[in-house]
């Protein structure tokens, strides 16, 4: 409440707009245009006061009561002496300031005045100072620190230690891993908006400030001392207008670098931002309006969702709408699998390591060994779902460190089953798995090989870009298929000859893509058909709420719309 002066006359005690009020409440924050809107005043002063009344009831001679109650016509003097009389400080360490009135003859001209002591004087509550209430005195003896810093140590610069002791202390206190000080907010927010534009240039991207309109002043200024930078406002705490153009500029320009800008506490309006669903919005599509409206539908459908597993009334029609669509998702598993099925899971780490469990045991031929190949720094999840089954001597695990070494860990000398688990990328988009070069290995040429090598099932991890990489956003095999054509997997896996000896599954993650809970196994129909009953974590689990369903598949309908837009 920046530039709220209130005279020691004032009273704490809440006035009664008609009714009684038993406990406090905080409102929603009011306007302050306490010109054009009176009632806003009153009850803004009325907050303020239970504030105060709050902290005396706590505080030892903060506030000092005084009778009688403030009329409405003082509030509104209050509010208009704040806003219209200019006054000068002449002291106000705590909880009080003592100013003087600045006559209207000399409002302009006061600083040629000899005698400032002929102004009128009062005594104020402080109300609108960074000494908020005396706040000096009470938390963690903060005066006390600083009357003992003013003594002890040099004001400026301070000592390089101490600095960098409290730059530590401020990153931890914040969670981060870093900070820096600055002499004032306004040169912080210069500083801050060109490291942004700083970190654009190092990436050779358009930086493009994305700003609340009713951000500080600083933080304009810091944005447009970086002439390269684009700065476009949205309406105030707006998020369908933010989200809006958030879409618009990303299709303008998919490689710009973003700034979403914007303040806490908005220091001039006292409202509050949305910053936690800020954020998710600007997480990508998983949490844009359309989704996000997608699982209240699902919700007011629904419900909270099913009360068992999907084969004991688990089963809704928004879960085989989901899984009809991503069954048709990738047309190069289609081409190479024929017809695909779909199973969805309430935790993708879990039901990941659960189906590899499931195809990681002895064959049917007591005269074929299933030799498994899993990725050593694979998810948690992933490696107790291989390590949970029992040791048998028709099942070899081998854990491999990079795919270039799976060629020289092979044995062929004998009947073999291979079932490979591939984490097809880093988390962050690095590492694409090489599929063809692997296959392409002379070792997989050899007339051994192909006497030897009865069948082949391919788990592909998709956790980490599903929603990340490719035309669609829509992980591995979407990129390939942008590189190599609908017939990748079949050109890839040609090696192993006849397509119904090799089976290929695709999992990935909706948290990772999108935010919300859940994931997916698609692949050949036979092979999920197969997990809908081996995997313990789809078969035995609580299904998905529906509402997830609804929200991912709304979420893949906007990618696949957008990608239809580019086309066209």
């Amino acid at each position: 409440m920046s530039g709220l002066l209130l005279p020691p006359t004032a009273s704490f005690s809440r006035p009664k707009h008609g009714s009684k009020a038993s406990a406090y409440a905080p409102p929603t924050p009011p306007s302050y245009d306490f010109i054009d809107k009176p009632e806003s005043i009153a009850h803004a002063v009325d907050d303020l006061k239970v504030a105060a009344q709050v902290v005396k009831k706590k505080t030892v001679n903060l506030v000092r009561p005084v009778e009688p109650p403030v009329t409405y016509l003082e509030i509104l003097n209050i509010f208009q002496l704040a806003a219209e009389t200019p006054r000068l400080v002449t002291s106000g360490p705590h909880n009080r300031m003592t100013i003087r009135k600045i006559p209207e003859s000399a409002s302009r001209q006061y600083e040629e005045v000899e005698e400032l002591d002929s102004f009128e004087k009062s005594e104020v509550v402080n109300c609108a100072s960074n000494n908020y209430g005396g706040f000096s005195r009470l938390e963690f003896g903060s005066e006390r620190v600083i009357e003992a810093a003013l003594r002890q140590l040099p004001f400026c610069p301070p000592p390089a230690a101490l600095e960098e002791q409290v730059r530590l202390k401020y990153a931890s206190y914040m969670g981060f891993d870093g900070a820096f000080t600055a002499p004032s907010g306004f040169s912080t927010n210069v500083l801050a908006f060109g490291t942004v534009a700083g970190v654009a240039r190092s990436q050779g991207r358009d930086l493009v400030f994305l700003m609340d309109r009713d951000c500080h002043n600083s933080m304009f200024t810091g944005a447009f001392y970086n002439k390269g930078a684009k700065v476009h406002k949205f309406d105030h705490n707006d998020l369908n207008d933010l989200d809006f153009k958030l879409r618009m500029y990303r299709e303008q320009d998919p490689s710009a670098f973003i700034c979403v800008a914007i303040e806490g506490i908005y220091s001039m309006e006292g409202s509050i931002s949305p910053g936690p669903a800020i954020l998710a919005l600007n997480s990508g599509v998983g949490q844009s309006s359309q989704v996000i409206q997608a699982g209240v539908d699902g919700l007011e459908k629904y419900g909270i969702g099913p009360c068992s597993a999907r084969w004991f009334y688990g089963s809704f029609d928004s879960f085989i709408d989901l899984e009809r669509r991503l069954a048709n998702l990738y047309p190069s598993l289609i081409m190479q699998s024929g017809l695909c099925r779909s199973m969805i899971c309430g935790d993708a780490e879990v039901t990941i390591g659960s189906t590899l469990s499931a195809i990681a045991i002895p064959t049917a031929s007591t005269k074929i060994t299933n030799a498994v190949f899993v990725l050593d720094a694979a998810p948690h999840g992933v490696l107790s779902g291989v390590a949970v089954d029992k040791p048998n001597l028709r099942v070899i695990r081998n854990y491999y460190s990079s795919v270039c070494a799976i060629p020289e860990m092979l044995d062929l000398r004998k009947q073999t089953h291979l079932t490979f688990y591939f984490l097809t990328a880093q988390k962050d988009g690095s590492g694409i798995l090489e599929l063809v070069s692997l296959f392409r290995h002379s070792v997989f040429k050899t007339p051994q090989a192909r006497e030897n090598i009865s069948s082949v099932t391919i788990l592909l991890d998709d956790c980490n870009v599903l929603g990340k990489i490719g035309p669609r956003k829509l992980g591995y095999l979407d990129l390939m298929e942008s590189r190599h054509g609908a017939s990748f997997l079949t050109d890839a896996l040609a090696v192993f000859g006849k397509t119904d000896k090799v089976r290929v599954m695709v999992a990935g993650s909706w948290y990772d893509a999108f935010g919300h809970q859940g994931g997916y196994v698609t692949g050949h129909v036979a092979s999920v058909e197969a997990l809908t009953w081996d995997a313990k974590a789809y078969f035995s689990s609580t299904a998905p709420m529906p509402l997830q369903a609804c929200m991912t598949e709304q979420a893949i309908e906007m990618l696949q719309e957008e990608q239809g837009r580019e086309e066209r």
